[in-house]
């Protein structure tokens, strides 16, 4: 299509008419009549090869192939606008419009389209002239319009359809933007409206589009005449397919299929391999059925539009059994529990097998065969495949569990009265139908009768049982109820309502028994008759329907005659005695009897014996404060001969400890005048009853009086017989005379209640339960006692498990108790361990030698900054006293390598904020160390954020942890300079420094350890010194950071020092106030750097020096003991400065050595080599321009250092 014009195209339309033989209706009219003829009879003979090919339905073949040669469309056009590829049906009343956005057809695509017999060798991108010539079906007229034709088709009446290949070029239409092709078809007649929307509907709403294209939106509109209009829309996957409409499918199915290169042309459905169609019809469908696509609505009714084979046509059948046979081996069909499983490995239920709900009547066993019910309905499309119904011999199997084991199913689940009918139905057609099977036997085999004991029977122990064991109904043949008789079985009542079940029952051999069998069993027809009808003999005491209850009456006469309760139950006990039930007595020993102290439970009773009437005007001196039960005598009870009867009722009746509780509840109520005594006679008759008796006396509760104040009475775990007597919770019984001098009270507490000497669990005790309400110094005695008791080591492992159990080390400052783990014996309180040495300084040897709490360690110390580092909210006084703690062990670096990893340093960041956060010694900070200019790096650079008296505390913590080379004063450079430089040096000054330039180089020797060669160097660098005042020495201290950045700050310094060819020249302040705080820091600092001296008191030998008078310093280090040089003849170190100059007082110092005239020769020789060879790698050198900063505070040898080094001479120093 590229690049032919309108007109152009309009002249290969007309080309292609004449060429197969179309005229017009002039031409017709200008042609001889003779040729007309001849022209008609050759239109016949090509007529046969314009028909359509038949099809199933002939008036909508043409929809599935024009959608079919969508695969063939190229759609460039649309996709360089972004549009999406589409084809659009728009029915009306007399014609359908078909419109799309591909790029159009060719010249080559429009001659292919008129060729009288389309060739199979020839390929067209377009739609095929057998699809063109579908249209006459329907259509009188076929107008075309896509890209630059316009053209149409039309056939005449008589003309053999000659007008599908003689196309008439048309005026082209308006077509929208995003068109690019009209096909629009006229109707023949009105009434293809309805046939067309009728197959437009099935297409869009029924059909199975299970194909691929490149198109994938396809639209079909249909607007009737009077009618609302409708539209559906299919987005279909794209990719190339072909379509086929197979006969007596009750869907349309538009199936992929890729023709191979060599096979016949690819548009033909005529040529198509059917294995290959078939073949992608069955994995389209199963493909459709198993994902997403296909509605939910559908997941089940889907089968009904598989198809049928015809009988009459073999394509049909070729289709139908080709989809058979892949359905068949398909996991297609759904369990009935939802697995997609393949037809042969299902069975199906009929409705007699399922429940009202359509859903079966017995669960499934593991192999999960049950074919989903909701495929009932459409059972019929499956037989074909081979769909197969469960047999009986299946559902019994999966019967039987209902009716198995001790605890059958049927007996747990809540069936319904429906289902009861179904299977009762179901079990009595399989004994009608094959009563003698094997089925049968099994069937009788089954549990299935129900019975009224609550238990099932088999059918096959009816059948094998004889009289009176037979199994009958619960009713006689006269209808009358049946009461439980011994011999005979009944059904459950509620299991025979049910008429079908009741049938079942007759089958499995359940029968009616007459009323002479019932009549049989006279004293329990009797028994019957009493518990059916109440006629009773004596009162009814358990209810008739629940034995666990009161009867109506007895509740009345326990409720409201409680005065002739005990007289009605000992007058029939000889009845009640068998009917008696725990809930029955439980029920009786709740009546509130009358007694001598009011109304009162009868378990609570006591019974009036003399003995217990005795004691009781012995110790209360009145009878009348006990329930004793009034009026037995009234009743017929005999005293001497019911007690037992009553005790079946919790009446107490000897003196046992329930007896003397209920004494010593009375007594503790009296005053302290009467308890005081009558209390420890009651004692000494409880010491004459059992052991066991009296251990649950002292049980009970609160029993063991204490005589002291008002009395009070306590528990026997909280008295011991002997203890000290500073005990406050814990009672030391043997400190009241009470019972300190009672034999009786003695044995009984100390070998029958066990009540023995004060133990540390004692101590526990009294620890535990005043704590918190008593002062330090008792539970320093505590703690005393323990450590005094505990003495073996079994003792001592429970002293420490009570104390970690109960928590029993006590925190005064916090108010709280704490187990040993969270204890240390330290002065204060260590992360989460409270600290115990200020709190209890005197039981050190308790706490840490028997309690093994232990002192902090470096390792505490460590687990403690750590778990600071992870909270959130930093304490800075705890880190501090940690670190402080730390660094009294003098640790090394390799004890603190753990620490290096924990982020616990407090460090201010250089921002505006000056925020604090705590980091590990990886991160970058510096540590401010002294006051003076290092402090001025504050808001400059990160820095440690501790004052400078707690730097100086921790600094051997800080140096072992490696973090000597971040102190400011020893890690900023500093460079010094001279404002304005001075021309001439200060004469006085001069005179002066090089007059002690020999007590210097003493000390330089001194210290330092150098020999009598460095010495000589030493001393005439000193000698030759100039000293200039300056008006104002500035400095700048640079910080170099991990990034490369300097860092600098501004400073006032009182001393520069430039050394450059052997020269030293100090500048130091004009002023004299100024010069002498030089003298004293400064410059003695800077000349001890110089020098490998590591003594601290050689800085302040240095100062003397300085600052003493010549004769006044030599005294002191003649004093100090200092040595004089050895017989070192030096040259007066007073000379003006014209004098010497440069390296010739080197040539005029001399040494006199100490050892041999050889040694020294030797020694003095290869001095001399080394130093000339230094000059005069000095002289090529830089070192000779060097200037400026000549000092260091991180211990940066300046030049002359490095002058010495370079020389090594024997016995200086290399740094």
């Amino acid at each position: 299509m590229a690049g032919i014009t309108p007109d152009q195209a309009s002249k290969v339309v007309d080309d292609i008419r004449l060429k197969n033989g179309g005229i017009t209706d002039e031409e017709r009219q200008a042609t001889p009549p003779g040729v007309l003829t001849a022209l008609k009879n050759i239109q016949q003979q090509l007529s046969k090869y314009l028909l359509p090919r038949d099809g199933l339905s002939p008036d909508t073949e043409f929809i599935f192939d024009i959608i079919g040669a969508t695969s063939l469309f190229s759609y460039s056009w649309a996709l360089e606008k972004g549009a999406k590829p589409f084809l659009t049906f728009t029915l009306l009343a007399d014609r359908l419009v078909i419109e799309s956005n591909d790029d159009g057809c060719t010249e080559s695509d429009v001659r292919l389209l008129c060729e009288i017999k389309p060739s199979s060798s020839k390929k067209t991108s377009w739609i095929s002239a057998d699809s063109l010539r579908k249209t006459v079906k329907i259509a009188s007229k076929v107008h075309i319009q896509s890209g630059e034709f316009s053209f149409s088709f039309q056939q005449k009446e008589g003309d053999g359809r000659l007008g599908m290949i003689t196309p008439k070029n048309e005026t082209k239409e308006s077509l929208p933007e995003s068109v690019r092709t009209r096909i629009t078809l006229f109707l023949t007649q009105s009434q293809k409206f309805a046939i067309l929307s009728k197959h437009i509907e099935e297409i869009s709403n029924r059909g199975f589009m299970l194909f691929e294209s490149q198109c994938n939106n396809f639209s079909f509109n249909i607007n009737p005449p009077n009618g609302e209009p409708s539209h559906t829309a299919l987005t279909i996957e794209g990719g190339k397919y072909n379509c086929l409409l197979l006969t007596n499918l009750n869907v349309a199915i538009c199936a992929q299929f890729r023709p191979e290169e060599s096979k016949t042309e690819a548009n033909s459905n005529i040529n198509y391999s059917a294995h290959d169609i078939f073949e992608r019809i069955a994995d389209a469908l199963y493909q459709a059925i198993s994902s997403s696509f296909l509605r939910s609505s559908m997941e089940y009714e889907w089968v009904q539009y598989i198809p049928r084979p015809s009988t009459t046509n073999q394509d049909s059948q070729k289709v139908a059994q080709y989809l058979y046979k892949g359905l068949k081996m398909a996991p297609l069909f759904q369990s009935q529990n939802g697995t997609r499983k393949i037809l042969s490995s299902l069975v199906y239920l009929l409705p007699c097998h399922c429940d009202q709900h359509n859903r079966p009547l017995f669960e499934d066993l593991q192999d999960d065969v049950y074919l989903s019910t909701r495929y009932t309905e459409y059972i019929d499309y499956l037989k074909p495949l081979g769909a197969r119904q469960i047999s009986d011999k299946q559902l019994l199997d999966r019967l039987k569990p209902y009716w198995a084991g001790p605890s059958p199913r049927i007996l747990q689940l809540m069936l319904s009265d429906d289902w009861h009918s179904r299977v009762a139905e179901l079990i009595v057609s399989w004994l009608k139908t094959e009563s003698r099977s094997s089925l049968a036997d099994e069937i009788r085999k089954l549990p299935l009768l129900p019975l009224s004991d609550g238990t099932l029977m088999r059918a096959a122990d009816v059948s094998a049982a004889k009289e009176p064991r037979m199994i009958i109904f619960h009713t006689d043949t006269s209808g009358a109820t049946i009461p439980p008789l011994s011999h005979l079985r009944t059904i459950e009542p509620l299991a025979t309502v049910n008429k079908e079940r009741r049938q079942l029952f007759r089958e499995l051999g359940v029968i009616s028994a007459s009323p002479l069998l019932i009549f049989e069993e006279i004293n329990k027809w009797k028994l019957w008759l009493e518990e059916r009808l109440s006629i009773r003999t004596v009162p009814r005491i358990r209810h008739i329907h629940d034995h666990d209850q009161l009867s109506p009456l007895f509740q009345e006469i326990r409720d409201r005659c409680p005065g002739i309760l005990l007289g009605v139950l000992k007058r029939h006990w000889a009845v009640y005695e068998n009917e008696m039930t725990p809930a029955v007595k439980s029920a009786i020993k709740q009546a509130v009897v009358p007694t001598l102290s009011g109304s009162t439970r009868l378990d609570q009773t006591y019974y009036p014996s003399p003995k217990l009437l005795k004691i009781c005007e012995q110790l209360l001196q009145s009878t009348k404060l006990l329930p004793f039960l009034t009026g037995l005598e009234s009743m017929g009870l005999d005293i001497k001969i019911d007690l037992s009867f009553l005790k079946i009722f919790g009446v107490t009746c000897d003196a046992t400890d329930v007896f003397f509780r209920g004494v010593f509840e009375q007594l503790h109520a009296m005053p302290m005048s009467i308890k005081s005594s009558k209390i420890f006679v009651m004692y000494e008759l409880l010491a004459e009853r059992p052991v066991d008796e009296i251990r649950s006396f002292f049980k009970s509760g609160p029993t063991v009086f204490i005589p002291k104040d008002t009395g009070c009475i306590t528990d026997t775990s909280l008295c011991v017989w002997d203890g000290p007597r500073w005990l406050k919770y814990i009672h030391v019984l043997s400190s009241y005379n009470e019972y300190a001098q009672n034999s009786k009270l003695k044995r009984l507490f100390q070998n029958t209640l066990y009540t023995i000497k004060a133990n540390h669990s004692t101590y526990c005790i009294e620890l535990n339960l005043g704590v918190t309400k008593v002062n330090v110094q008792h539970i320093h005695q505590i703690y005393r006692g323990m450590f005094q008791d505990v003495e073996d080591t079994e003792s001592l492992m429970s002293l420490r498990a009570n104390i970690d159990n109960d928590k029993l080390i006590y925190d005064p400052h916090s108010e709280k108790r704490y187990p040993r783990g969270q204890c240390i014996w330290a002065p204060t309180r260590i992360g989460n361990q409270i600290g115990l040495s200020e709190i209890y300084p005197d039981l050190e040897e308790f706490f840490v030698d028997r309690l093994l709490i232990k002192p902090p360690s470096l390792d505490t110390y460590f687990s403690q900054l750590k778990s600071l580092s992870t909270e959130n909210s930093v304490k800075y006084d705890d880190v501090i006293t940690a670190i402080r703690n730390i660094n009294d062990f003098n640790p090394t670096e390799l004890d603190l390598e753990p620490l290096k990893a924990v982020q616990f340093l407090p460090v201010n960041r250089h921002n505006q904020s000056l925020e604090v956060s705590y980091v590990s010694t990886a991160e970058e900070f510096f540590i401010v160390d002294r006051d003076g200019w290092p402090a001025l790096f504050y808001e400059k650079v990160p820095t440690l954020s501790m004052s400078l008296d707690e730097i100086r505390g921790i600094r051997p913590f800080l140096n072992s942890l490696g973090l000597d080379k971040r102190f400011i004063s020893t890690a900023a450079v500093k460079k010094t300079a001279v404002y304005p430089r001075p021309t001439e040096s200060a004469p006085g000054l001069t005179r002066e420094f090089r007059e002690k330039a020999r007590l210097l180089c003493r000390c330089a020797v001194y210290y330092s350890g150098v020999k009598s060669i460095a010495a000589e160097e030493i001393y005439n660098i000193y000698r030759n010194a100039r000293v200039y005042k300056s008006a104002y020495i500035a400095a700048i201290y640079s910080l170099q950071l991990q990034s490369g950045e300097h860092v600098s700050v501004d400073a006032y310094s009182r001393l520069h020092v430039e050394y450059s060819n052997e020269q030293l020249d100090l500048f130091v302040p004009s002023d004299a106030n100024e010069r002498r705080i030089c003298y004293s820091g400064q410059l003695p600092e800077t000349l001890t750097n110089y020098l490998p001296i590591k003594n601290p008191v050689a800085r302040g030998t240095f100062t003397t020096i300085l600052q003493q008078p010549l004769d006044v310093s030599n005294s002191i280090l003649a004093e100090d003991g200092i040595p004089e040089l050895p017989k070192l003849e030096l040259i007066s170190p007073v000379v003006a400065e014209s004098e010497h100059s440069g390296d010739e007082s080197l040539e005029e110092t001399s040494f006199t050595p100490t050892a041999s005239m050889a040694e020294w020769h030797e020694s003095h020789k290869k001095a001399r080599a080394l130093r000339d060879d230094w000059l005069s790698k000095r002289s090529n050198s830089n070192a000779s321009t060097l200037k400026g900063s000549v000092d260091s505070e991180n211990g940066v040898i300046d030049n002359l250092q490095l002058s010495l080094r370079d020389l090594k001479l024997p016995g200086s120093f290399d740094p």
